[in-house]
């Protein structure tokens, strides 16, 4: 059992940005299934989780995802930024965000 998350300083328009390019994400390569989002502590610190029911990320595109201006759906509007947003969030506070994926969908790890 997991227990309840722990307190972090973060601006709020950066933890929303971070945590929104995460759920687009999710929305939309998830096959109209529902989104996951949980909140851990991990040793003091909150881990948000965002999971999609998808087919997963390809395996050439996992190195690429957090890469500036890399995206598969450009021509949907996807500018490629969002996933390097999310890292650089992640970053600045001292953190990481990674990612499990497979055929039945995709795990988000954003620590901060």
């Amino acid at each position: 059992m997991s227990r309840a998350p722990g307190s972090i300083t973060i601006h709020r328009d950066h933890l929303e940005t971070a945590l929104r390019n995460l759920v687009d994400n999710a929305v939309r390569h998830g096959r109209g299934q529902p989104v996951d989002i949980g909140v851990t502590d991990r040793n003091g610190r909150v881990e948000f989780t965002v999971r999609d029911r998808g087919s997963g990320i390809p395996e050439g595109n996992r190195a690429r995802v957090f890469d500036r201006f890399f995206t598969t759906e450009r021509e949907h509007g996807g500018t490629g930024l969002g996933l390097s947003i999310v890292r650089a969030v992640a970053r600045s506070r001292g953190g990481s965000v990674d990612f499990d994926t497979g055929p039945e969908g995709t795990t988000f790890r954003l620590l901060i």
